[in-house]
């Protein structure tokens, strides 16, 4: 009997960093305990490896090594800022061994230390307590999916929530009118690691897919039923409100493909003042002005909170809701005596706690610009830095 299983692997194999890539891509399977403990032996630090090696020695009957090693992957990929990865790895670590409550919030707290809110899935997470941790984890599947798979069609049951713990999936949406063709709605989104997907809630309502999702790579998700998280949101509310703010989340950014198009561009904490002006219906004879600063700006657009002073008209915002996304704006930047307005449109808004007190976001992308007025908008915020 062969002790490896090798799958057509795309490139000649010349080192053991090549061997552990390929073992890592699933394109070797090595059932032979000791070659793995050999190349941990030479790449302790390779998390992946580690968890490859922990679910050899589980398959093999060795439980609390397994668990062991679980918890020592799930450290090293922590370390590496790999949430959803430490995250499923630590669901297999007490599943084999059940942690006490020390533990659980001895990992939150590391969770918190290493990741903050860094993102949606990571703040959902991390706004968990012992119970409500191990309520989730209990009902949590982890799923390795191969290249080219489909997981999801237009029309299928939305009956599962999704978190993609490493790979890439293609989520191209459509719209569909009562029964009729589906249409093509929008740029294509690259569901990669902390991305979620499944449209699940409120949990009584029986949603169909308006997306088709396949795999672009070797992908690991961690699944929940929306049957089962609605059994737990009922014993424990405060899952189902932080529920609540990640499909917020995923719900902005598949309307404009804007966080691709946000995300691809370096941004720059600063929080600068500004004004914008919303062109409604895309003229100026129906214009709302409204007066705030950002805290996150990039080239390629910014987040614009609402002072207090506009927020006193916040309700007009609300009244053309439907009417502001995607409406035409006008960002003005002012440093000094130099005015510089930049058009572009708002792709999300959302109310939103920030410093205390609850107000409005807008979340805007800039239009195309000129080298030119790129490099002056990068004079304002390296000016701004530098006060």
């Amino acid at each position: 009997m062969p002790t490896n299983q090798l799958k057509a692997v795309p490139t000649q194999i010349s080192t053991s960093q090549d061997i552990v890539d390929h073992i890592l891509n699933n394109d070797i399977v090595l059932q032979s305990s000791e070659m793995l403990h050999k190349l941990l032996k030479k790449y302790p630090d390779e998390p992946g490896l580690v968890r490859v090696y922990a679910d050899q020695l589980k398959k093999n009957g060795a439980l609390d090594s397994a668990a062991d090693l679980y918890s020592k992957a799930a450290k090293q990929f922590l370390e590496k800022g790999k949430v959803p990865a430490a995250i499923a790895l630590k669901i297999r670590q007490w599943r084999i061994s059940s942690p006490t409550k020390a533990t659980v919030n001895k990992f939150l707290l590391n969770l918190m230390q290493v990741a903050g809110d860094d993102t949606p899935v990571t703040s959902f997470f991390c706004q968990l307590n012992f119970r409500e941790l191990i309520a989730l984890f209990s009902i949590a599947e982890i799923r390795q999916l191969p290249p080219d798979h489909t997981v999801k069609k237009v029309g299928d049951l939305e009956d599962s929530l999704c978190f993609v713990i490493s790979g890439t999936l293609k989520d191209s949406m459509y719209n569909t009118i009562d029964n009729r063709a589906k249409v093509y709605r929008a740029p294509n989104l690259y569901l990669k690691e902390n991305d979620s997907f499944g449209d699940i809630y409120p949990f009584d309502s029986d949603k169909k897919s308006n997306s088709y999702i396949e795999t672009k790579s070797q992908v690991e998700l961690l699944k929940i039923s929306r049957e089962k998280l609605r059994k737990i949101c009922e014993k424990y509310p405060k899952i189902e409100h932080g529920l609540l703010n990640l499909l917020k989340v995923r719900s902005k950014s598949s309307m404009d493909d804007s966080r691709e198009k946000l995300r691809d561009t370096r941004r720059i904490q600063s929080k600068l003042e500004l004004g914008i002006e919303i062109l409604l219906n895309g003229s100026q004879n129906t214009s709302i002005y409204l007066s705030g600063y950002s805290s996150d700006v990039s080239i390629g657009g910014i987040c614009f909170i609402l002072d207090e002073i506009s927020l006193n008209s916040s309700s007009e915002i609300s009244s053309f809701e439907d009417g502001v996304k995607n409406a035409k704006v006008q960002v003005n930047f002012l440093i000094e005596d130099l005015k510089v307005s930049i058009p572009g449109k708002i792709v999300w808004l959302s109310q939103v706690s920030h410093e205390g007190r609850k107000t409005i976001a807008l979340g805007i992308q800039f239009d195309q610009m000129s080298p030119k007025l790129k490099g002056l908008l990068m004079m304002i915020f390296n000016s701004f830095h530098k006060k």
